[in-house]
């Protein structure tokens, strides 16, 4: 039990890790006072939220990413 609580661990830590050092290397490339955002987070929030295609950035470690930069809210009508 305690070699699978240490292994589960070891996993969490390195996802958070390799999340941590995408957005920091996402952040070296951004630009300043805009929010930058992978493919994955767009895909999520595309409904919600306006979003303009950056293009593709290289990202160390990521290779190539395409990325978008959030613009506002997505105002929804209200039906009568």
């Amino acid at each position: 039990m305690k070699k699978w609580i240490s292994r589960s661990l070891a996993a969490i830590s390195q996802l958070i890790y390799k999340q941590i050092l995408v957005a920091a290397r996402m952040e070296s490339h951004g630009i300043s006072g805009a929010i930058q955002v992978t493919k994955s987070t767009y895909d999520i929030l595309q409904n919600k939220y306006l979003f303009e295609d950056r293009g593709i950035i290289h990202v160390k470690g990521k290779g190539d990413m395409n990325t978008y930069l959030l613009r506002g809210r997505l105002v929804r009508a209200v039906s009568a």
